[in-house]
């Protein structure tokens, strides 16, 4: 058999739409993993984004903080324009104060 046949019959080739090829003239090429990365996942973009607006959303200090990221999509933000750092007991009558008063830069949280 040819390698393109044997590709073709592959039971894991479905997994080969999920990451980005290395191309030459516009051709796909060989690819052999050695001792090189590996091939990049497509989805590794959208990960990193999902990460960095994550990562944004931590040491909110100020209110214009909190609608930039509200505009932008984001959810969930956490920092010192919320609370201070608490002791746990504190921290267990704040939460509670929250589930039934909240203010308007506090979103509402899903109940998960």
């Amino acid at each position: 058999m040819q390698a393109t046949e044997l590709d073709h019959s592959d039971a894991l080739r479905a997994f080969r739409e999920r990451f980005h090829l290395p191309r030459t003239n516009g051709r796909e090429q060989a690819y052999f993993c050695g001792n090189s990365l590996g091939l990049m996942p497509r989805s590794a973009r959208d990960q990193v984004e999902e990460v960095l607006q994550q990562w944004s959303a931590e040491g909110v200090e100020a209110r214009e903080q909190v609608t930039i990221l509200l505009g932008l999509g984001c959810d969930r933000a956490q920092g010192f324009h919320y609370s201070k750092p608490l002791p746990l007991e504190q921290l267990l009558a704040w939460i509670s104060e929250r589930r039934v008063r909240r203010t308007p830069d506090i979103p509402a949280q899903s109940s998960r």
